[in-house]
């Protein structure tokens, strides 16, 4: 019984994390926040990038504003690795896509929390290539301040 057990909950931790990626191939706010629980937590790190941490609600309004400004978007998913022990998911993308600024490329990783029952992400850490990150999302910020 145990490991049916291990393997349904092990399933579920998978189905939860691959929902949050096909949400953000789908490039719509209302899917990319439909895996999340209500109080989930959203921090961009490395630290050195000075992002702070986001509230659900925080979250959906600063990346709402952010899905406009890019076409074409794309994760594929590299390598996902599953902690049975402390219930986390972690997944390996690169993401592409197009935007007025020219193209986005990028390599992150997603650290998962889920909630006990493995139906609802609770927190999120994501690591993302700070080189570029740092210098991309300035520019894109200086746009979109032009076009308004």
């Amino acid at each position: 019984m145990a490991s049916t057990e291990n393997a349904d909950l092990a399933a579920r931790r998978r189905n939860i994390a691959m929902a949050l990626i096909d949400g953000y191939n789908a490039w719509d706010i209302e899917k990319i926040m439909e895996p999340r629980a209500a109080d989930c937590t959203h921090q961009l790190l490395p630290a050195s990038l000075k992002r702070p941490q986001l509230s659900y609600q925080a979250f959906k309004d600063f990346f709402g504003g952010m899905i406009p400004q890019f076409r074409n978007v794309k994760f594929t998913v590299q390598d996902i690795f599953d902690d049975a022990a402390e219930n986390k998911v972690a997944i390996s993308c690169l993401t592409t896509g197009d935007t007025d600024i020219g193209p986005y490329n990028n390599e992150l990783i997603f650290l998962i929390y889920l909630n006990k029952e493995c139906t609802h992400i609770v927190k999120i850490l994501e690591f993302v290539d700070s080189a570029f990150t740092a210098d991309f999302f300035p520019r894109l910020r200086a746009h979109m301040e032009q076009t308004e």
